[in-house]
């Protein structure tokens, strides 16, 4: 990846090209001071000679040299050269977006669509509604059963009753007898 100084270069480069930018269209074209400037006006800007006059020789040589300037130029033209170096290429960018997009591919392909999911859905619910019917039909029988079992026992119950009630009248009798018997004896 682009280190930080690279992308401080370039944040550079783009804030002076921005200043360019706002600043070259206010800049007079040779067709906008041709009809301005007269020969007594240009008469009147000063010559070499006086501005080699104004300027101490301290000052001149406080600015760059063309020299120096080119070298400050080489250097910047290497460094972004050495940043543009290691961005990735178009070549580079589209060999990692048709991978990327095998991969998602290749993860997408083993999922479900939405029609195998609509599918599966009405297999389930078909599925359950046949479950369900069979519940039905088994709590059903379930209950017969239980209605048959309960009128039974309830037969069994009269009965039950009726014989306890005849146990007591046989007691009676057994009774009387016995009382006959002893009397006889």
């Amino acid at each position: 990846m682009i280190d930080a100084n690279v992308k401080q270069l370039l944040r550079n480069l783009d804030e002076r090209l921005t200043l360019v930018e706002q600043f070259l269209p206010t800049l007079a074209t040779k067709a906008d001071l041709a009809p301005l400037a007269t020969k007594a006006e240009i008469a009147e800007l000063a010559t070499k000679a006086e501005i080699a006059q104004l300027a101490t020789k301290a000052e001149l040589a406080q600015l760059a040299t063309k020299a120096e300037l080119h070298a400050v130029a080489a250097a910047a033209k290497a460094d972004l050269a050495a940043a543009v170096a290691q961005l990735a290429t178009k070549a580079e960018l589209l060999a990692v977006a048709a991978t990327a997009k095998a991969d998602l591919a290749a993860a997408v392909a083993p999922l479900a669509t939405k029609a195998e999911l609509r599918e599966e859905g009405e297999k389930t619910r078909r599925h359950m509604d046949v479950v369900a019917e069979h519940i039905t039909a088994q709590m059903a029988m379930l209950y017969e059963s239980h209605t048959r079992h309960t009128e039974r026992l309830d037969g069994h119950e009269t009965r039950i009753q009726a014989a306890e009630a005849g146990q007591g009248d046989l007691d009676l009798r057994i009774g009387a007898l016995e009382h006959k018997s002893r009397r006889s004896r």
